[in-house]
């Protein structure tokens, strides 16, 4: 199968591309930074890849024609979000809306040159967040698809909207509400993001994703017709259920630190939480790594 990604420099997008590329797919990846694309290792060989504006249209024609599928994951993310509200719009809800408008049109262009499809292409996939279920009840059950949303932020107000327009698009669709992807190999360096890990508070709920499961996920999404027309979470399992405190305590033991210093962590709820994937995994049967294997991998490579 053809299939698009965009954001394919990103670590979610990347994962994807890889996954698709490596199961014999014909990946487009699409990306504002195309030297990022050449620079990630195992990404480039063997996809077609495309440097381009998700906001211009002339690019998303071409990046959709004869594709199969399209896996959308340009986007910017919080706190870059926050801090500049308008762009993010323009990328996270513009952006998407065009993209929809062109695999849309491509989708019409396909019907009228091979007659009608066993069931409708091209379709796409979105991956949305946990964040807009909002800051959950440390205690509390885990998130189910039908759980109501609470945006809370630019970010998460974006991520509803963009998914509204997906599930309107008349394309065959599939949102997944992904948890925290990770990877152990990642350090995180934003001294915005470093901040808010220890203001969150320490029994905060947060369920890691690697990005091999999540790439392993759209895979088998794309074939699999139960997966369809649906809003499933994607998370890491319960073996990936963890809260802010072990979080914090695995990164100081990777990184040599020693144990986490008591009382450092702050008060504040966030919008990270638990979340029911038990379907998802029935349908999609990604769950590969765990959180002692987040753990174990990241003080090898920080060793």
């Amino acid at each position: 199968m053809k299939i698009l990604v965009t954001g394919a420099a990103g670590l979610l997008g990347g994962a994807v591309a890889s996954a698709m590329q490596a199961a014999g797919h014909q990946v487009t990846a699409l990306d504002r930074a195309k030297t990022s694309l050449h620079s990630a290792p195992g990404r480039a060989q063997g996809m077609t890849l495309l440097q381009g504006d998700i906001l211009d249209q002339e690019t998303l024609a071409r990046a959709v024609r004869d594709q199969d599928a399209v896996f959308h994951g340009a986007a910017i993310l919080a706190p870059a979000s926050e801090r500049d509200p308008a762009r993010a719009r323009a990328v996270n809800v513009e952006g998407t809306r065009r993209l929809l408008a062109a695999t849309a049109a491509e989708a019409e262009r396909q019907r009228r040159q091979r007659g009608p499809w066993p069931s409708m292409r091209p379709g796409i996939i979105y991956p949305s967040s946990v964040a807009l279920w909002g800051p959950g009840d440390p205690d509390g059950a885990p998130r189910c698809s039908d759980d109501p949303i609470q945006p809370s932020d630019h970010y998460t107000s974006q991520k509803a909207e963009a998914e509204t327009m997906v599930r309107a698009s008349g394309l065959p669709w599939l949102v997944f509400r992904v948890g925290v992807v990770m990877h152990p190999g990642q350090i995180v360096t934003n001294p915005e993001i470093i901040a808010w890990m220890f203001e969150v508070r320490p029994a905060n709920r947060i369920e890691i994703l690697h990005p091999e499961d999540a790439g392993r996920a759209v895979l088998n999404a794309i074939e699999e017709p139960r997966a369809w027309n649906r809003i499933l979470p994607l998370g890491g399992g319960p073996a990936c259920q963890v809260r802010q405190q072990d979080l914090l305590e695995a990164a100081f033991q990777a990184l040599g630190l020693g144990p986490l210093p008591p009382g450092i962590q702050g008060r504040e709820p966030f919008y990270t939480d638990w979340m029911d994937s038990s379907e998802t995994e029935r349908l999609l049967r990604y769950q590969r790594y765990s959180f002692a294997d987040f753990r174990r991998e990241s003080a090898a490579r920080y060793r």
